[in-house]
């Protein structure tokens, strides 16, 4: 097996759910066995074609053909291997950071106009308030003077 597989298990479900403390996951000699791991090409290895769906059935008994297909050691760090998965995962972070920096800049651009209408709220609640009779007196006193 590939040093590779043995540095992305806790990038598995299962790696992380026995990262989290839980200890009934899947290990990797479940999967792969102990001593007797063989590459996935040779019909006697616990995961080849022939053989992984019995294998993943040892701890999910619903498992099937679908269900052993499922990419285990798939990681979005690897862009050579699987693609779609390492440009979904770094689009996705890319709309994530650029959503949070619009919002974190629009805000920033927005608090001086915020602070203003505070400030001409207040000066306005300062000031007695004119019912209409009184706002025409002051503009007949404004236009006689």
């Amino acid at each position: 097996m590939p040093r590779k597989n043995c540095r992305t298990y806790f990038d598995t479900y299962h790696g992380k759910v026995s990262q989290l403390g839980y200890t009934k996951t899947a290990k990797c000699y479940d999967c792969h066995g102990a001593h007797d791991i063989l590459p996935t090409d040779n019909p006697k290895s616990r995961l080849s074609h022939e053989n992984i769906v019995e294998t993943c059935k040892t701890c999910h008994a619903g498992a099937h053909r679908q269900f052993a297909g499922y990419f285990t050691h798939a990681t979005h760090h690897d862009p050579d291997k699987y693609p779609i998965l390492f440009w979904t995962f770094w689009g996705m972070t890319g709309l994530l950071v650029g959503t949070f920096l619009l919002a974190g800049l629009h805000t920033l651009l927005w608090l001086p106009r915020s602070f203003q209408w505070k400030r001409e709220l207040k000066r306005r609640m300062e000031k007695p308030r004119r019912n209409r009779r009184q706002r025409r007196q002051q503009k007949r006193r404004g236009k006689n003077a």
